[in-house]
């Protein structure tokens, strides 16, 4: 059995300093019980942690009390604190670390978890989750209701990426019209233990059909790329990362646009929605691109509305063709 922290219980320490007082040995008993009798323990202290525990006028309660906590067993514990033992409570006990939550407010939280009938989802769930603690009570809390799934509990352990996963799921349905409801949850459940929730959204992702409006029309020479199946074909034709750039088309921070079934255009909006700006020409295999056909490029984009930098103005393109003359040299 594993021991717990050298005389080590955060919150509870001076409440257990006071209590071996009156009935010594209780320290040791905690050190050396079962994680769901000293679980307990902890958590009849945090109910009491606001009312008497230490107070002149309750030093008989306080007697009892640590008599109680140093014989009995784990349900007589509750039962003295509560009244009843929680449905579920008790066996949710077990799962957590050795020693106390951080907070005693935890405690309380995880008491209304198996009290309160409105809550009897979440008790649920945390009968079939592998680990408890305070973390986990947190994402719970923080999740939305349709992804409290034990697989999915059991890959977070902060409220702040349960946040993120909500926004992450909505993206995902927003982007995705397979994406329901009810195939997420398929989903998230028989995700194999190999698999992260981001490999999930990302294969999502790669299914999207819903895309921003595209800056230009389609025509002869101009083909916007909209949809992911549109993405990760075109990515093949061309031997490049056009997979890899699905979440940038879908946020509309880029479109991609085939010019002439030679070249992959990539246009960035312009900063207060006016308008779009050629940044980038990418032929196959990401390999040098001709002047020609940039400069055909540059004026088709011109003709729908869509402008460029003129970097040749300004020579950077002449260390462009400086590496490839010393290609040729070394050759």
């Amino acid at each position: 059995m594993p021991e717990p922290r050298q005389a080590t219980f955060g919150w509870a320490t001076a409440d257990l300093i006071h209590l071996d007082r009156l009935a010594p040995g209780l320290i040791g008993r905690v050190m050396t019980v079962s994680p769901r009798r000293r679980q307990a323990i902890f958590a009849v202290i945090a109910s009491r942690a606001y009312t008497h525990i230490g107070q002149v006028d309750d030093a008989t309660l306080d007697a009892e009390l640590a008599h109680i906590l140093r014989q009995e067993r784990a349900a007589e514990i509750l039962a003295y604190a509560f009244g009843a033992v929680p449905e579920g409570l008790m066996g949710t006990l077990e799962k957590f670390d050795v020693g106390p939550m951080p907070t005693s407010d935890a405690y309380e939280k995880l008491r209304l978890v198996f009290t309160d009938p409105a809550n009897r989802a979440k008790a649920d769930l945390l009968a079939r989750v592998t680990t408890i603690n305070e973390g986990k009570l947190a994402v719970i809390d923080a999740l939305d209701p349709r992804w409290r799934i034990e697989t999915v509990l059991d890959r977070i352990n902060l409220a702040m990426a349960a946040r993120e996963l909500n926004r992450a799921m909505a993206f995902v349905q927003a982007a995705c019209s397979k994406a329901t409801d009810e195939t997420l949850v398929r989903a998230l459940s028989r995700l194999p233990a190999e698999r992260s929730l981001a490999d999930l959204v990302t294969r999502y992702l790669r299914r999207a059909d819903r895309f921003p409006d595209q800056p230009v029309n389609a025509t002869q020479e101009l083909r916007p790329l909209i949809g992911a199946e549109d993405f990760l074909r075109t990515g093949l034709r061309y031997r490049n990362c056009l997979r890899d750039r699905i979440g940038d088309a879908l946020t509309g921070r880029a479109a991609f646009i085939e010019f002439r079934g030679e070249a992959i255009l990539e246009l960035h909006p312009l900063a207060g929605g006016f308008g779009w700006l050629l940044e980038e020409v990418h032929v196959a295999r990401n390999d040098f691109v001709p002047l020609d056909l940039r400069r055909d490029a540059e004026a088709a984009c011109l003709q729908a509305g869509v402008h460029h930098v003129d970097h040749r103005a300004g020579g950077s393109d002449i260390f462009r063709w400086c590496r490839l003359l010393q290609g040729h040299a070394a050759a």
